[in-house]
């Protein structure tokens, strides 16, 4: 589970490997996030995903993947930078979700 640090600019990070009835203490994670949502999760082939926004300020909103049941982050996909002249919008991306449906991330 992924929490906000406001102070640090970083997340913490609590682990639980019995399905959440146990977690262990936090520690920080090297991910530049701003303070602001964190989503996260894993896919059906084992890779997990998060998303947030990319520190500063909540204009980047930013996807990121592990390998198949590894937890550290390495590839990253921009999805918001700023406007965008086709939403019309683009102060701020926040409060990211993501589901899986037939392979696909939505």
């Amino acid at each position: 589970m992924f929490s906000r640090d406001d102070e640090r600019k970083v997340p913490l990070v609590y682990l639980s490997q019995d399905y959440g009835e146990t977690w262990s203490d936090a520690f920080s994670y090297d991910i530049p996030f701003s303070d602001s949502k964190i989503y996260a999760g894993t896919l059906s082939d084992g890779r997990n995903y998060i998303i947030g926004n990319w520190y500063p300020g909540r204009e980047k909103l930013v996807l990121a993947f592990s390998k198949p049941k590894e937890s550290t982050f390495e590839t990253g996909i921009i999805l918001q930078n700023g406007f965008s002249d086709r939403l019309g919008y683009g102060k701020a991306w926040c409060y990211p979700c993501a589901y899986e449906a037939d392979h696909k991330l939505y």
